[in-house]
């Protein structure tokens, strides 16, 4: 159930969000129709997603299969290197050539109501105190490429350079692809340039929405969200939180809860166990890295009391790299105030939206205080 706007206001703390609401977010909905025949659209969807779906594990069996074939001569880590994206993008290339219509219906769909939404959100995160950047780090390399091909439409390089236009955030755009929490859980073969090359590729080619930057007291934060597809599956929403570390990091440190997935870093060759006390700590999560006096620095006595009172079962990864801490949570579709690909809203998916912020909120002052990021 969705919060009334008395309670909005108290956990945002701001006044008069109905009236703000009604005249800036309701009053440009209002302008945006929804497509008609909502199942068929899905279907669409649908069908774009199997497509697509399978072109990345064809061209990871395929290149896997190569790597394995061929031996270790120069002359074939060079070419390993040239087919790499090649044979990526060649297989976006079928996917996209036997789908092309249906991509181009369901774009441009789409981008009406990227526009709108856009528009909206960008007022809602000001009235709060907040920056919103619609497509962090602009348009994903995979739909750069496709707008290259001749045989879909022109107006596909309008959209890349709408999704430029409202890009951002590409400091943490370029930390996320670093830190590996953006690959998909797959077992990658080959040799370890082979690895980095994959998950760097792969991690270029996601798409992230919903960014959002700001301050809390004196923690500055970026947020955004990422799609993680999964065959015959639904797909499953990442909200990714990046904060400044406490300091300056040598080395590269894992922490996740248990029974979730291992970041796919390509230096995960070099990270060992690390082992917490209390038995409580090694109960509920997980800790590796490259450094481990770094890693115990970080995770010191008071840094593990709060972390554990955060177990709540929820999947849930950090990595700690250079200067950022970084923070990716499975959860619903968060900041959902309309549907990109129906057009659909409705007045309770305005108020979960204020809700998503506020958690948010709630959420980094969490981290930040967990990982003493501030006094």
């Amino acid at each position: 159930m969705t919060p009334d706007w008395k309670t909005l206001e108290s956990r945002l703390g701001v006044e008069g969000l109905e009236d703000f609401n009604q005249r800036e977010v309701v009053a440009r909905l209002e302008d945006l129709e929804a497509t008609s025949d909502i199942e068929s659209h899905q279907k669409a969807i649908k069908a774009l997603s199997g497509a697509f779906g399978f072109a990345f594990f064809g061209f990871f069996i395929c290149f896997s299969v190569l790597a394995m074939a061929v031996p270790d001569y120069w002359w074939t880590i060079v070419l390993k290197f040239v087919l790499f994206p090649v044979m990526f993008f060649g297989f976006l290339a079928i996917a996209a050539f036997l789908k092309r219509d249906t991509l181009m219906k369901v774009l441009f769909r789409a981008q009406e109501t990227f526009i709108v939404r856009s528009a909206a959100l960008t007022s809602l995160a000001e009235k709060l105190g907040l920056t919103y950047v619609p497509a962090p780090g602009g348009a994903p390399e995979s739909l750069k490429a496709l707008a290259k091909l001749k045989f879909l439409s022109k107006r596909l390089n309008a959209l890349t350079d709408l999704l430029d236009a409202h890009g951002g955030q590409e400091d943490t755009v370029e930390a996320a692809i670093a830190s590996g929490l953006i690959v998909p859980d797959t077992v990658v073969l080959g040799s370890e340039e082979d690895k980095a090359r994959f998950y760097r590729q792969t991690a270029m080619g996601q798409a992230f929405e919903d960014g959002f930057e700001g301050q809390i007291g004196d923690i500055r934060f970026s947020a955004m969200e990422w799609i993680e597809t999964v065959d015959e599956a639904p797909d499953r929403y990442h909200l990714l939180v990046a904060l400044k570390a406490p300091f300056r990091l040598q080395g590269v440190t894992q922490f996740r809860a248990r029974k979730t997935p291992w970041p796919k870093h390509p230096d995960e060759g070099r990270l060992e166990d690390v082992d917490l006390v209390p038995d409580t700590f090694n109960a509920h999560f997980r800790l590796r890295s490259s450094d481990q006096v770094e890693a115990r620095t970080l995770f010191h006595p008071a840094v593990v009391e709060r972390v554990l009172a955060l177990a709540h079962g929820d999947p849930f990864r950090a990595v700690a790299q250079g200067n950022w801490l970084l923070i990716d949570i499975v959860g619903d579709n968060r900041f959902n105030l309309v549907d990109i690909r129906t057009g659909v809203w409705s007045h309770d998916t305005i108020r979960q939206t204020y809700e998503d912020i506020a958690d948010l909120r709630e959420f980094v002052e969490i981290m930040a205080h967990a990982f003493t990021l501030r006094e």
